[in-house]
């Protein structure tokens, strides 16, 4: 036996065997899909944050310099920082990098806690 049969021999399960059961679980999810999605439409989203009182503007504080900060999106927690069983909102905004100018038309920029209600809305 060559060298090189017996190496294959001591690294176990081919790699392409891995993708098998992917593969078979995809084909799964596309055979079911119509169980999931609607005959003849599809799935509808409406922006519902300005009644729930989500009221929240992201701004990254760059000026195109590509900074590391620039290039990289927000961040948003779901937690219940008050323990009353509702999942609260924590969302991320940045500060402002050397040159960024606030536009007149931003507040300052903050960090923001929404206190989730428990009917569907949000407190600041």
């Amino acid at each position: 036996m060559s060298r090189r049969k017996r190496r294959r021999r001591k690294r176990g399960i081919h790699p392409s065997l891995f993708f098998i059961p992917l593969l078979l679980l995809f084909l799964l999810l596309l055979k079911g899909r119509e169980a999931i999605i609607p005959q003849g439409g599809g799935v509808t989203f409406t922006d519902v944050t300005e009644e729930a009182g989500l009221r929240f503007r992201h701004v990254h504080g760059g000026i195109g310099e590509k900074y590391f900060v620039e290039t990289m999106g927000s961040g948003a927690a779901f937690l219940d920082y008050d323990n009353d069983g509702d999942l609260d909102i924590y969302l991320v905004n940045s500060a402002p990098l050397p040159g960024f100018t606030l536009p007149d038309s931003l507040s300052p920029l903050r960090n923001a806690l929404f206190r989730n209600n428990g009917d569907g809305t949000y407190t600041d």
